[in-house]
């Protein structure tokens, strides 16, 4: 009787550890992390779903075979596995004590941080590309408090990140643009959307500047702004470069002479007023077409000479000539010429200054104007 007892009581003892280790498994396999156990010896007894997954093999490649790490308690380290097809993997690994089968063995957790550490050199990357960046750069929280600023920030502004740090960009506003630009460029951000435009701001010494900006809003994965980037660049320079442009175009867009720029091949690239008025072409008719055109046929070779030596850089005196107009009378003209030069200092083209010397003859004992040389410089379609 006794027996029996012993015997039920052994089977149900044994019936109670099945189910304890089938449970035990049932929760090892659904563990997203990688689980291994391995025996006092290191010899792998069980890998889950996960760690199969991590070392890139079955389950017959793996148990019954030591585990090729060394197993430290109660301590957590990197691990770079090498995977079957070459490749790398970063793994954190952390051990404790456990039973299986009803012996002493390890519990052996992986989990994959290769994806965080590519995240994380690609954030050390991103810093030191906003860091070096030629422009600067201000992140604001979502209250649009500024958070960061880069060290061209600094050189352009002369405030310091801790100087600005908490504070609301609008202390960069000048006094020259309008009141309510920091305002507008508020409400439109903070709709989530998108902001691009130019304004004036006022560096720390009270200098002014022009800047470019492009303000954009940080969203979380659930749509709120949490934070705001503004990108925005000195363009002082190139304004005032546009501005004397303008005004040089302006002074050649309304002079009496003709003045007229052509590419190094004698392709005529801008025609003022006065060159529609002296030959009777439209800037229309005659842009693109070449400047031979205007040359009568006996000094058909006067063009070439010209330009080849503006090509070679010797320099061509002032002198007179005969040309061609549209509606084919001849007309004797006073010509100037100086060459088109690019910011790199080559010279791309020609600028041909020309007066009619039959309305200068007309204008002797007038009040005219004495005739105005104008240097040329700039690209092959700007007529100064």
């Amino acid at each position: 009787m006794m027996q029996d007892e012993t015997k039920k009581l052994l089977e149900q003892r044994a019936e109670e550890l099945e189910y304890c280790r089938n449970r035990l498994v049932n929760i090892i396999a659904k563990c997203v992390e990688g689980i291994v156990i391995a025996d006092d010896e290191g010899m792998i007894r069980h890998v889950n779903d996960a760690a199969l997954m991590i070392f890139r093999r079955q389950a017959n490649e793996l148990i019954g075979l030591p585990f090729r790490f060394p197993i430290t308690p109660d301590e957590s380290k990197e691990l770079t596995i090498k995977l079957p097809d070459g490749n790398f993997l970063n793994v954190e690994m952390a051990v404790s004590r456990t039973q299986w089968e009803e012996k002493p063995a390890w519990l052996i957790t992986l989990h994959d941080v290769s994806a965080q550490r590519l995240a994380e050199q690609e954030l050390r990357l991103l810093f030191r590309a906003v860091s070096f960046s030629p422009v600067m750069t201000i992140i604001t929280d979502a209250e649009g408090r500024v958070q960061y600023t880069n060290p061209k920030f600094s050189e352009v502004t002369g405030w310091t990140q801790s100087e600005v740090k908490d504070q609301r960009p609008d202390f960069l506003d000048s006094s020259k643009m309008p009141l309510d630009l920091y305002s507008q460029v508020w409400k439109t951000i903070s709709r989530g959307e998108e902001w691009r435009g130019q304004r004036m701001a006022t560096k720390k010494s009270g200098a002014i500047y022009w800047e470019s900006v492009y303000v954009s809003p940080v969203k979380d994965l659930e749509g709120n702004v949490i934070n705001y980037v503004a990108i925005a660049e000195d363009i002082s320079e190139r304004k005032k470069m546009e501005e004397d442009h303008a005004f040089l175009a302006a002074i050649v867009g309304s002079s009496d002479d003709a003045i007229i720029g052509k590419t190094l091949e004698g392709i005529i690239t801008s025609w003022n007023y006065g060159a529609e008025a002296m030959y009777g072409y439209t800037a229309g008719e005659i842009i693109g077409r070449p400047i031979s055109i205007l040359a009568p046929a006996e000094r058909a070779d006067e063009i070439p000479r010209i330009l080849e030596k503006i090509r070679k850089g010797e320099r061509v005196p002032p002198f007179n000539t005969v040309r061609v107009k549209k509606d084919q009378s001849r007309l004797s003209i006073s010509l100037r010429l100086s060459p088109i030069i690019d910011s790199s200092g080559a010279i791309i083209g020609a600028a041909a200054i020309a007066r009619d010397l039959n309305a200068r003859s007309a204008d002797v004992h007038g009040d005219k104007k004495d005739f105005s040389v104008i240097l040329c410089t700039g690209d092959r379609k700007g007529a100064s």
